[in-house]
């Protein structure tokens, strides 16, 4: 019965292990009115991206840079909608941080002088909402055809009830203690961008959390890079 008992331990409410992701299913250039399209299910939550580009530059633009990162939120799209707000402090510097990532993996040399529209709509929220909008980027600039030196990827890891689990649920994620989203770059094998909140936590906890984090992206690597050469392979046989 004890021994029962701790095997029950390892599970999560929702049945997975502490490191275990949620199912991932993705649709690859649904949108043919634009370059590229990514609608990407992670659990419950739910995020389509849209490309557009590369354009001439608009003169409107104030960032010296190439990226214009937009983001909306379905008004069904479920408990987080609050915090997923373009009047939120914290979902606008993410979206900065968004834009600058990913400028330092395209490759400029192609694009010229032009600039490329990124379209984030949130369709459901779950739980590690902002890992699953850099991951639909990711597939949706590879499905648009921008070329990039590397493949950006992200996972979301919080700590609750002294215990480190990977790809929170919403539930999982208003009960933690600290939080820790990362996305990763897998071919130079280094964390491209890192954001921590935390009430209190240690220093050896916070190494484990890093570790996982970078363990969930390894995982996340695996599968999505799965859907682009899936996707690759039905665009080759359907121009045959």
């Amino acid at each position: 019965m004890n021994q029962d008992f701790l095997v029950l331990q390892e599970f999560r409410e929702d049945g997975r292990k502490k490191n275990e992701l949620r199912k991932v299913d993705c649709i690859l250039g649904f949108d043919q009115t634009v370059e590229g399209s990514c609608k990407l299910i992670q659990g419950l939550t739910e995020i389509v991206c849209l490309i557009k580009g590369p354009h001439n530059k608009s003169t409107r633009r104030e960032s010296e840079g190439f990226l214009n990162v937009q983001y909306n939120v379905a008004p069904f799209s479920g408990t987080d909608r609050r915090k997923i707000s373009k009047f939120d402090k914290d979902w606008n510097e993410f979206t900065e941080n968004l834009r600058v990532s990913f400028e330092s993996v395209i490759l400029t040399e192609q694009l010229g002088s032009g600039e490329i529209d990124i379209i984030v709509s949130v369709i459901q929220a779950d739980g590690s909402a902002k890992s699953s909008i850099f991951n639909a980027i990711s597939l949706a600039l590879m499905d648009a055809g921008i070329p990039m030196k590397d493949f950006t990827v992200s996972s979301t890891v919080i700590s609750l009830n002294s215990e480190i689990l990977l790809d929170a649920t919403y539930q999982e994620q208003k009960k933690a203690s600290a939080e820790l989203i990362i996305s990763y770059l897998p071919r130079s094998d280094q964390v491209d961008f890192m954001e921590m909140k935390s009430s209190k936590i240690s220093q050896q906890d916070t190494k484990e959390m890093c570790k996982i984090a970078v363990d969930g992206c390894k995982q996340m690597y695996q599968i999505l890079r799965t859907f682009v050469l899936e996707s690759s392979v039905k665009t080759l046989l359907s121009t045959r």
